[in-house]
Order: structure tokens, then sequence, then C-alpha cells
């Protein structure tokens, strides 16, 4: 037999508060709404009456008691039985009965206080009371919480309990069950020959491929060598989507603002870079005319590169939301330039991994599609040498077939070769007096407390870092 122990010193306080409170209702003159001499309910019986009603409701009982805490309850006897029921649910996987909690409190006294209710709530009602409830607490809770995190300038944890206590909902769903009963077959076939939420690109020959475009939500790169037109062809799709009626916001986090929209309208518009102090008018007509043909707002906003979380993200989308009522289309120029939310990484694997389902997220919250972009050729200079397992061996003399040392210490295969192009180049001189010249995202292996990560220095290799070089 399992006996849950409950802390005598607080039970009989709490039995005392409660007796006292009861002496002190019939002391203190019944208050009064301004149109009735009705009396109004105190918050202690307004928190016993929901326990009341939550443990006659065998549905909303079992989505309400993981989040119920008991600090979201001000008197200690409600605290004491809501650690009893949770305590008996997660022991018995049941809902206590009315005289087991009476029992084991000590509380038989009280039944005619919160136990009879007069009338079980509408669970619609009931479901929306309760959620109500444990989102008001929980965000006071995080409140609370956060003023000792503030002196420690732990920011990160601050922003999670916040955004946890806003996500708090009840409405869980156990998801779709395959099975062939007349039930539910006939909804089953019909999820089965619906069309899925698509938006097309713009661009036919990708949207023949995607059977019409692209899920909603999602999140969606573009790669590309370097030079390979990866901002051009985010700047191609947020015209295509302003067209289709759809806002966009272009999130830029290397060329600032002016360039982005010089960019848009040279595409946009067909005018040349170089003509458009020249074109005035024209381009006033043309943001007229899309105007006049209910295109959707394109709008663009720069941040430092690796200044940007997924969570200062969705607070913009938010704001965007608030003012104009439409959720757009999310362009960013480019997620590997982005930061985690509030949390550490060591190297280029763990921030990308971390972003991109930091972003999924953002995309699922607001129903959209994100565009990102990345490259995936991290080039080293002509001249500078690599390892095979012949010796070593100058870059520009790699054919395919030949085997070259990765990062990860392993020797791989070449598939293909591209063709130089140019790029800025950046020299890597280290303790030992070796020169290496590579671009800005060649990927180095990297010791961070003793584990070997890849880094590189668009991403965030410093001077006083640990690389493995040959």
């Amino acid at each position: 037999m399992q006996v849950m122990q409950i802390d005598d010193t607080d039970h009989d306080d709490s039995l005392a508060d409660m007796d006292e409170n009861r002496t002190n209702l019939k002391k203190i003159p019944a208050k009064t709404s301004k149109h009735s001499d009705t009396k109004l309910i105190d918050i202690e019986d307004k928190e016993r009456i929901l326990l009341a009603q939550l443990m006659n409701n065998d549905e909303l009982f079992i989505k309400g008691i993981t989040f119920l805490e008991k600090d979201f309850f001000e008197s200690k006897v409600n605290k004491l039985i809501v650690s009893f029921i949770k305590e008996y649910y997660e022991t018995y996987k049941s809902i206590p009965p009315e005289d087991a909690v009476l029992v084991e409190l000590g509380l038989d006294n009280t039944r005619a206080d919160w136990l009879d209710i007069k009338k079980q709530w509408p669970t619609a009602y009931l479901e929306d009371y309760l959620n109500a409830f444990i989102k008001n607490m929980s965000m006071k809770s995080a409140i609370e919480d956060s003023i000792e995190l503030l002196a420690d300038e732990d920011y990160g944890t601050i922003e999670k309990k916040i955004k946890d206590a806003v996500n708090v909902d009840l409405d869980i769903k156990l998801g779709l069950t395959v099975k062939n009963d007349k039930d539910s077959f006939r909804s089953l076939f019909d999820m089965l020959t619906s069309e899925e939420a698509t938006i097309p690109t713009g661009w036919d020959n990708v949207d023949e491929k995607l059977d019409g475009g692209v899920t909603i939500p999602s999140l969606n790169y573009l790669l590309a060598k370097s030079g390979g037109g990866k901002s051009i062809g985010l700047i191609n799709l947020s015209w295509n989507y302003v067209q289709m009626g759809r806002d966009v916001i272009y999130i830029s986090l290397e060329l600032k603002e002016a360039k982005i929209v010089k960019r848009y309208i040279t595409h946009s518009a067909k005018i040349a870079t170089h003509d458009i102090p020249n074109k005035e008018m024209e381009i006033y007509h043309h943001l007229k005319k899309c105007d006049e043909k209910g295109y959707g707002r394109f709008t663009v906003h720069f941040y430092q590169p690796n200044t940007l979380s997924a969570m200062k993200l969705e607070l913009f989308v938010r704001n965007y939301v608030q003012k104009y009522g439409t959720v757009p289309i999310i362009i960013l120029d480019y997620a590997g330039l982005m930061i985690p939310n509030g949390k550490g990484w060591q190297g280029m694997f763990e921030r990308d991994k971390y972003v991109s389902e930091e972003l999924r997220g953002v995309a699922t919250l607001f129903d959209t599609v994100i565009w990102t972009a990345d490259q995936y050729n991290r080039c080293i200079a002509f001249g500078s040498v690599v390892q095979t397992p012949n010796g070593l061996k100058k870059i520009e003399e790699v054919v395919v077939g030949d085997q070259v040392l990765g990062t990860n210490n392993e020797y791989r295969f070449v598939t293909s070769v591209t063709e130089p192009e140019e790029q800025d180049v950046y020299e890597i001189t280290t303790k030992s007096g070796k020169t290496i010249r590579v671009s800005a995202r060649h990927l180095f292996p990297k010791d961070v407390d003793g584990k070997m990560v890849e880094d590189c220095i668009q991403c965030s290799l410093k001077v006083g870092d640990s690389i493995y070089v040959q």
C-alpha cells in the first residue's frame, strides 16, 4: 500500500487558517455589488469551486492537472488540496474520490464549502475558465521568478519562462488514429483526399515538382555556392509573393535596407540600379500601380549579424501582425547569421541545428512560410594545400576521385569540382607562424573544452581559438 505523506505543520497551520477565515467571514459585513445585495465570492472560494468543478469533469481533469501547481493558489488549504490531488493522480492514474481528499486532509467538515457544487459547469465554459486561470498564474509565476534572474542577467531563461507561460494551452489533442471503423473512416478518407495547404513560389518548374508549391507552414532553404545568386533568388521570391497579394518581410543580416530596396526596385520595376536616381516618377507610378492591383507589402528590416534569434523574430512578426492585421511571408537573408534562443552552442553545426528548429517553430506558430539561404561550398584559396592519403596537394590540383582529409579527421572522396570564383579572402596565422588563406565560411575543426566542433570566420572563429590544421 502506498501512502502519501503531507507535512503536518503546514497541514495544521492550513486548517487553523481555514477555521480563522471562516470565523472572520462571519464577522466581516458582506460585500455587495452596485446592483445587488448578493455577497461577492472571495478568492479562496473561487479557487475551491474551480477545484470542485475540475474533479467532476474527467476530460478536463486529465488536461488540467498537469499544468496546475500549488503555488497558483493563495490559501494554504487549497495548496494542500492541489498537492494531494496531483500526488494521487500520479500514483493511481485516476481522480481521487471526494472522501479520500476530505479524510486525507482532515477536511470532512468543509464538504459543504466546496465539494458539493450545486451545478456542474458546461465543459466549454470550464475549459475557458481553467485555461485563463492557468495562463494568468503561469505568467505571474514567471514574472516573479524573473526578478531574481534579472539580477543574474540571465535573460535567456527569462525569455523562455515568459514564452512558456504565454504558450500554455489546454487544447491538447491526441492525434489521428488510423483505424477501419465506420465512425472515423469517412473523416480519415476526407483527409487523405484533401489538398494540402500550399503556396506557389512563382517559379513554374519548381512548383510543378512540389505539386503546386511549398507547404504551409514550412522552413525552406535556397542552397548555392558563394556568388550563386541566393540573395537575388530571395528578392525574386519576395516579388513573386507580393504579386500574389501576400505581405513579405525581408530580414537582412548582411546588407542594409537601402541596398535591399534598390535590388527589389531593380527587379520589380525593371530599372537598372545606376538609373534609379533618374527614374523618380517611373518608380512612383510603379509603386502606385502595385497598390492599385492589390499587391502585398514589401517590408525590409536590417539586423546586425549574430544578433537576431528566432525569439526576436517572433516578436517582430507579432508587432507586424498587430499593426497590419496580416501574417507575412518571411524572407531571411540569411539564417546562417542568426543565433539560437538563449542557449550556448559549440560550432557551426550546433548553431545551425538550433536556429533551424526554432525557425520551424516560428513558421508553425504563425502558419506561414519562411525562406532563407545558405551556401554549400566554403572554399580555400588557390595555392593552399590539403592532405591526401599520398601527401599534401594544392587545392587547384585536386580532381574528382581524389580523397581529401575532412574536418571529421576522415578522408572523403571528391565528387565534383566547381569553377573558381571571386570572393573575399582572409589570412589566418597560427601561433606556429603558419598562414592559411581561406574564404569567410571555410570550416575548421576547432577545440572547445576538449570537444572538436566546426567553425568559420563568418560564424564565430576569433583570435585565440584553437583549430586543427595540417
